[in-house]
């Protein structure tokens, strides 16, 4: 099996190989300007992103991941409880219309789909937990985003991961 390099050189032709190893290489080939008439070839690597696009991408990737983390379940009464931004809605909408409507409990499914009584208390309650989880969410973000404003290299940023 032929080995490639990066920075190689082919005259004449390049063979099919190494085309096949850029693939998986992060490299491309190009033609470089012929010597005395012979088409000549180069495997080059594929420029990784400059420090401040590294920046940008990674910091709008950990946005997405606490947005994420914000709209997961909520564990209320040993339960799970859907907190997307329609069942957010639909929460605070109950827990309104049990103050005001007279009712004192109102069936609620959980994530599992098991049903139980919830009052208005409980339900402000379950907007409570996700309110202190959102907010340790984005004291989290801010301290990831800081690390990677601070970031002096792309390697120092790929290093930077929410766990």
């Amino acid at each position: 099996m032929e080995i490639f390099t990066i920075g190689q050189i082919f005259s004449g032709d390049y063979p099919p190989e190494a085309a096949e190893w850029c693939n998986t290489n992060n490299c491309y080939i190009i033609e470089l300007e012929p010597i005395n008439g012979v088409r000549r070839f180069q495997i080059l690597e594929v420029p990784g992103p400059t420090l401040e696009e590294a920046k940008e991408y990674k910091i709008a990737s950990l946005k997405k991941e606490r947005d994420k983390r914000e709209e997961l379940p909520v564990e209320y009464k040993e339960k799970l409880w859907d907190f997307d931004t329609k069942s957010r809605d639909r929460i605070n909408a109950a827990a309104t219309a049990l103050e005001v409507g007279g009712v004192e409990t109102i069936t609620w499914t959980s994530y599992d789909d098991s049903s139980l009584e919830l009052t208005a208390n409980d339900l402000k309650t379950i907007v409570a937990i996700a309110a202190i989880r959102g907010d340790a969410l984005h004291k989290k973000y801010r301290e990831l985003r800081d690390a990677v404003i601070a970031a002096e290299t792309v390697e120092e940023i790929k290093e930077i991961i929410w766990e």
